[in-house]
């Protein structure tokens, strides 16, 4: 039995020894195990895995929230900007308000004498002795053909032409906007220069009490006083007694179109008559509109 013990201790001896000498004597082994350490260590480098907590610089992919700044996109906000299109938009639609002030085309509408259809009277001058003239004025927008016109006169209880020499027969064209004046042979104010008709009928040698009347065709279009009607001295214009006698009488700029109606073309005062009364022989305005 003793000895069974004493050989236990002599091999566990043995093996304490043996371990020794391979920690001792090895060194390559040694060398091994610390390369192992160190590898090991480098394990521990995988803390620089951690660096992966540098994928954290991923964060920098948080950069990717730079992306953010295509929150400058929102920049594109800018494209707001567009907005500011959106005012120009605006702005240009309200320029064509001012298409409005095409509303000023509708001063075109004061080519109101567009609308007029066919010549006027637009003066009258019954001034001293044989200084008589008449104008008619083209607001139709277009040249007339004045062939078919004709100026009558009716005196006292008498019709319009109904009398010797009371008929004047138009002709030539007359262009748009354009005036025509046609005076008795001894017009002096100043002098037949400005006439475009010297009238060799007895049309011009009207007296206040005389009405006058344009056709065209057979159809009245304008007139001055009235058919068969005797006033006695002349009529009454603008709130103005016996006007058409020794006076000027000149058409409102406004008035566009003919009247057979006298009365209301005389009106009763200077604001609703179509007439502006004028002093004896002013021919001012005569030959323009």
């Amino acid at each position: 039995m003793k000895r069974f013990f004493y050989a236990i201790m002599v091999i566990g001896f043995f093996l304490v020894y043996a371990g020794c000498t391979i920690t001792d004597d090895d060194p390559i082994n040694d060398e091994d195990v610390a390369v192992d350490d160190t590898d090991t260590g480098n394990t521990g480098n995988t803390g620089d895995t951690g660096n992966t907590g540098d994928t954290g610089n991923t964060g920098d992919t948080g950069n990717t929230g730079d992306t953010g700044n295509t929150g400058n996109t929102g920049n594109t906000g800018d494209t707001g900007m567009g907005t500011d299109t959106d005012e120009m938009d605006d702005t240009d639609v309200g320029n064509t308000g001012d298409s409005g002030n095409t509303g000023d085309t509708g001063n075109t509408g004061n080519t109101g004498d567009t609308g007029a259809t066919t010549l006027i009277f637009t003066e009258y001058v019954e001034g001293t002795s044989y200084n008589k003239a008449i104008e008619i004025y083209n607001g139709t927008g277009a040249s007339v053909d004045m062939s078919t016109y004709s100026i009558k006169q009716s005196n006292a209880d008498n019709v319009w032409g109904g009398t010797d020499d009371s008929v004047l027969e138009l002709a030539g064209n007359l262009v748009d906007g354009a005036t025509y004046v046609i005076c008795n042979p001894e017009f002096k104010l100043p002098d037949l220069t400005i006439c475009d008709l010297v009238d060799t009928t007895y049309v011009t040698g009207f007296n206040g009490d005389d009405g006058l009347a344009l056709f065209n065709g057979t159809t009245i279009v304008d007139q001055i006083g009235v058919e068969s009607v005797d006033p006695g001295t002349a009529w009454d214009v603008a709130g103005v007694t016996n006007a058409t006698e020794e006076h000027t009488l000149v058409r409102k700029a406004a008035i566009v179109a003919g009247s057979t109606d006298w009365t209301t073309s005389a009106g009763t005062n200077a604001t609703d008559s179509e007439w502006e009364v004028k002093d004896q022989n002013d021919v001012t305005s005569l030959g323009s509109r």
